[in-house]
């Protein structure tokens, strides 16, 4: 069984957040560590796609007042406000790098499965499942529809994108728990569920979900000082920048 080390963030910027998902991958790099780590946004944030235009981000009104950051991966914006969001870094030789595929599907069928726990019915979707809720080109994320995202009552809660260097794999994804007002079109768990779930047991569960998924064995642990330097200039060099934010 597969070791992976577990961090629980505290809520911080959407820079910070995606630089030290940047030094966790080249930490498995280095280290043939695994890590999945859970954390969340302060304040509110947009992120966009790695390959977004800046200025489509003024055709959503209601997140204009968000701070904005680009990431790494592709795909849709997205408001990080009410969520979990989630990374896990896994090294080139873990055997999940070589199924990357079956791992957004181990990792959103946990999400189904902690659901379940509150007898919560959201299923994968797929092209028989489209509605008139599903815009591929639609500016948030959660707007769009991809074979394998988590949907509940035809919303989407639950997607990942993936990045890929040659020795590690970053997968990283947003699981939404309730609606932001800056992004009132996107209801959550909490709004579509017919039952109160709490964030902290709810996070719990999918932890323990998660493990059973990956067999792996999951212990908790921390950043090291050389990833929060790693982080740190990472952070100050890229994701802090007009230029990696405003590149497109």
């Amino acid at each position: 069984m597969n070791s992976c080390r577990l961090i629980i963030d505290s809520p911080a910027t959407g820079s910070w957040n995606m630089a030290v998902d940047q030094a966790l991958m080249e930490t498995a790099d280095k280290t043939a560590r695994s890590t999945l780590r859970l954390y969340s946004w302060q304040p509110a944030t947009l992120s966009l796609g790695y390959f977004q235009n800046y200025d489509d981000r003024q055709g959503h009104a209601e997140s204009l007042i968000c701070d904005c950051i680009r990431r790494s991966t592709g795909g849709g914006a997205i408001v990080h406000h009410h969520e979990l969001t989630y990374s896990l870094c896994v090294p080139s030789d873990n055997r999940w790098s070589k199924k990357n595929a079956e791992l957004y599907d181990v990792i959103h069928r946990a999400t189904i499965n902690t659901l379940k726990q509150w007898k919560v019915q959201a299923q994968l979707f797929d092209t028989h499942h489209s509605s008139s809720r599903e815009n591929p080109s639609a500016f948030l994320c959660f707007e769009r529809r991809t074979p394998g995202d988590v949907i509940l009552d035809s919303f989407k809660i639950g997607g990942s994108a993936q990045r890929r260097t040659k020795h590690a794999l970053l997968q990283h994804g947003s699981i939404l728990l309730s609606k932001s007002i800056h992004a009132p079109q996107l209801p959550g768990i909490t709004d579509l569920a017919p039952c109160k779930i709490n964030t902290k047991e709810f996070s719990q569960a999918w932890v323990a979900s998660v493990n059973q998924g990956l067999q792996f064995e999951i212990s908790p642990g921390e950043l090291s000082d050389k990833e929060i330097a790693s982080a740190t200039a990472i952070e100050t060099n890229r994701y802090a920048t007009n230029h990696w934010n405003k590149k497109r």
